[in-house]
């Protein structure tokens, strides 16, 4: 239920924050970014000193705050359009090709890389969980950016980006532990962009009526690639051959992209 719930907020979250303007597209973002390092501090504080049952009673009360909150907001009505045979445009194209790779280095650097400090190379789980601390501060830092500079050249944002992800991968899953932070810096920046510079292309790319339903096409494509990428990288062993098949796969996609750019 949580998992429905989430598919259809998200979404909607998007469309609402496109109808007033890109910059409020990426202003969603950074707040996204901050939310995952200020949520996970609140929630140690409530388990630490209020107990675990308490933590969701604490996101229950939340939930009808903002129930609330959302009955007394209006907006100009917006006629959706519900169409299963949407016109497939470059945005949605580019959009869904440059969230792989934010998905790639994302799901890597969740699901894996703490395991594999650990196992490979026996650092303790403190250590190892604290690689995501560069990952998400150069997120915020990469969306403050954006949120406050605008930028008409989404080509440019989305070259530096895969860039920034290949280079990222390139130099991951090496000997020495500063290493290993230096490339989930990187990757955070990589990721901090891509996934609202996908937003900025559906809007520019579609009308009001359509743009729910591109961007739930978007984020479908998005949470498939997720899963799809856990599960194959779980059948693999994890450091030069995982390396080398993250680096040759946003190299065909490089290569996609600038072929449908130019």
């Amino acid at each position: 239920m949580a998992g429905f719930s989430f598919g259809i907020i998200i979404a909607y979250m998007l469309t609402i924050a496109s109808f007033y303007g890109e910059e409020h597209l990426y202003l969603y973002s950074l707040i996204l970014s901050i939310s995952t390092i200020v949520q996970p501090m609140v929630q140690t504080l409530i388990m630490l000193f209020m107990g675990f049952k308490l933590l969701f009673i604490f996101y229950l009360v939340l939930s009808l705050v903002l129930f609330t909150y959302s009955l007394i907001q209006r907006m100009e009505d917006k006629k959706e359009m519900f169409n299963l045979k949407l016109k497939v445009n470059y945005g949605i194209i580019i959009s869904i090709l440059i969230t792989i790779s934010y998905v790639t280095g994302f799901s890597v650097i969740s699901t894996f890389l703490p395991v594999y400090l650990v196992v490979n190379k026996h650092l303790s789980t403190g250590i190892a969980y604290s690689i995501f601390i560069p990952f998400f501060a150069s997120t915020v830092l990469s969306r403050t950016l954006l949120s406050t500079i605008k930028t008409k050249k989404l080509e440019i944002l989305s070259s530096l980006s895969i860039i920034l992800t290949a280079l990222g991968f390139a130099i991951l899953f090496e000997q020495t532990y500063i290493v290993d932070i230096i490339a989930a810096f990187i990757l955070g920046i990589s990721h901090g962009i891509i996934y609202p510079l996908a937003s900025v292309y559906i809007t520019r790319y579609s009308t009001a009526n359509e743009r729910n339903s591109y961007m739930s096409l978007y984020l479908l494509f998005r949470e498939l690639s997720f899963s799809l990428i856990i599960y194959l990288f779980s059948f693999m062993n994890l450091g030069t051959q995982l390396t080398v098949s993250i680096i040759l796969n946003l190299i065909i996609l490089l290569i996609f992209f600038f072929f449908k750019l130019f």
